[in-house]
């Protein structure tokens, strides 16, 4: 199973205001604890993500762990996704300002390895929680 569902961490992917934890705990809590596996696992997944540095206990990116990100080598290429390109760029910003980046690998206890994809606007140092493409990579067993 990939953790990413589409896109997803958690139902309802991540929001403005959410982040990665945040969505994870409001699904979990919905459903009156993780009853299944996938939930379960998520959550799981974000706990590792915040022990290893990457998350806040609200889901957002750490400071180091933007600091520490490296750029996703898109071939020089902007983006493309149209409901991505209208969130990212509803502020004014141009999509060319905005790349994509990944955290640090975390291992966890199974030793699979993940990393937190998303994109950050390296004019402003804005970093989008909002589209689905804020994301969790990395095949979960």
């Amino acid at each position: 199973m990939e953790l990413k569902d589409k896109g997803k961490v958690g139902e309802g992917a991540s929001t403005t205001q959410g982040g990665l934890s945040n969505t994870v705990s409001s699904s979990v809590k919905d459903r009156g604890g993780a009853k299944n596996m996938t939930d379960a696992l998520r959550h799981k997944v974000v706990l590792r993500l915040q022990e290893g540095g990457i998350l806040t206990s609200d889901g957002r990116l750490t400071e180091q762990a933007i600091k520490e990100a490296k750029l996703i080598d898109l071939r020089d290429v902007e983006i493309k996704n149209t409901e991505v390109v209208k969130v990212l760029t509803q502020d004014g910003s141009l999509i060319k300002d905005w790349k994509k980046f990944t955290t640090n690998t975390v291992t966890l206890q199974s030793g699979q390895r993940v990393q937190v994809h998303f994109y950050m606007n390296v004019k402003t140092g804005k970093i989008d929680y909002q589209t689905r493409d804020f994301k969790v990579k990395g095949m979960i067993k």
